[in-house]
C-alpha cells in the first residue's frame, strides 16, 4: 500500500484538524489492507468488513450477505474465514443485476436486495445479514424495516467495534 506511507509514516496519522486520530477505519468491504496498516500503524486498525462479521456473528448466529458484486463472493468468504466464523456464515447471495444498473434504479436496487435477503433467511437460514457495499446503504436501512434478519450495515458496525474495542460504548 505505497500511497499510504507519506501520509501514516510516523505512525500515528493525523486528523483532518491536525490532531492525533484513536483508530482507522478501512472503508471498503473487503477490508484491503487492513492488515498492513496495523502493522505499520500505531493505533488501531479496523475494516467495516470486519466490523459487519463481529456483528453479524454475535452469539454465534448464522448470517449471510446481500452484494451486487459477483466479483467480491469469494473475497468476501475469504473474510469470514479469516475471522474464524465460517462455521455460522451460510454465504453471499447476489442481486440478479449488475452494481451500475442498481445504482441507476434505487428501486429494482430494493426489489433485488429484498430477494437475496430473503433467499438467505428461507433458503439457508441466516439469522442477521450483511449487506456488502457502500452504495447499498440507503437501501440497507430501508430493508432494516421490512425484514426478520437482523439487517447489518457495514459502516456503523466497524464504528460500533472501534468503540467496543476502545471501550467507549
Amino acid at each position: 500500500m505505497p500511497a499510504a506511507r507519506p501520509a501514516c509514516s510516523t505512525g500515528l496519522p493525523r486528523g483532518a484538524g491536525g490532531g492525533t486520530v484513536a483508530a482507522v477505519i478501512v472503508a471498503a468491504i473487503g477490508d484491503p489492507g487492513r492488515e498492513q496498516l496495523s502493522e505499520e500503524l500505531a493505533v488501531p486498525v479496523f475494516g467495516i468488513g470486519q466490523g459487519s462479521i463481529h456483528a453479524a456473528s454475535r452469539g454465534n448466529r448464522r448470517f449471510g450477505m446481500a452484494a451486487s458484486t459477483p466479483l467480491l463472493a469469494a473475497s468476501l468468504a475469504r473474510l469470514v474465514a479469516a475471522h474464524g466464523k465460517s462455521e455460522f456464515f451460510t454465504g453471499v447471495r447476489l442481486t440478479a443485476s449488475e452494481p451500475l444498473v442498481l445504482a441507476a434504479d434505487p428501486e429494482q436496487q430494493y426489489r433485488e436486495l429484498a430477494a437475496a435477503v430473503g433467499e438467505s433467511t428461507a433458503l439457508d437460514g441466516a439469522e442477521a445479514l450483511i449487506i456488502a457495499g457502500g452504495p447499498l446503504s440507503a437501501t440497507a436501512l430501508r430493508l432494516a424495516q421490512t425484514t426478520r434478519a437482523e439487517i447489518i450495515q457495514p459502516v456503523p458496525s466497524a464504528c460500533g467495534l472501534l468503540l467496543e474495542t476502545l471501550g467507549r460504548k
